[in-house]
């Protein structure tokens, strides 16, 4: 997670990609990401894979291509979308629980996830660290800012899908699970 964190952080401003939402997984990434269309989106991926490679190869100790170069992206285009976005990648860690049966305290927030410095949740008083640096920037689109609220602030035990098969944001990047 320092080393990911560590590499927004450089990379911010760069690449034509703003990374607006975060959530490292056991061997990939969800984010919710801003471009200026396909070709930055492209372009941005690429040099941000890059980048996480050469740092987390070096933190691994180890060598070798470790993105299989290729991201899935779907964008998001209405508020309710965002919105289902934005509570798949910031609470994933709570729909995979639910899934095996285990509970999760109802305020706790994922650390693995820019979900300390979001300002969406609906029953919580932002914590202590709500200004850590995590390498993410503001959103500027009107469906990131203000839009998606018009469905409501995000419960903080809210599971996302309510059980149904949530719906994939936009920017899942594939990472070996060696790397774990």
């Amino acid at each position: 997670m320092r080393t990911i964190v560590k590499v927004l952080r450089s990379a911010r401003g760069r690449f034509d990609l703003r990374v607006i939402q975060f959530a490292v997984l056991g061997d990939h990434l969800h984010m919710i990401v801003e471009a200026n269309g396909r070709e930055s989106l492209t372009r941005g991926m690429r040099g941000l894979g890059t980048c996480l490679a050469i740092h987390l190869n070096r933190a691994f100790d180890r060598t070798g291509a470790l993105f299989d170069d290729r991201y899935h992206a779907r964008a998001l285009a209405t508020p309710l979308e965002v919105r289902r976005g934005l509570c798949y990648v910031l609470k994933n860690f709570r729909k995979h629980a639910a899934q095996q049966g285990r509970t999760i305290a109802a305020r706790w927030i994922d650390s693995c996830s820019s979900g300390r410095n979001f300002d969406g949740w609906r029953d919580t008083e932002p914590s202590s660290s709500a200004h850590l640096d995590l390498g993410r920037l503001a959103p500027r689109t009107w469906l990131l800012t203000i839009g998606w609220r018009r469905h409501g602030e995000i419960g903080v035990d809210e599971i996302p899908g309510g059980g149904a098969r949530p719906r994939t944001a936009m920017g899942r990047r594939g990472l070996p699970s060696r790397a774990s």
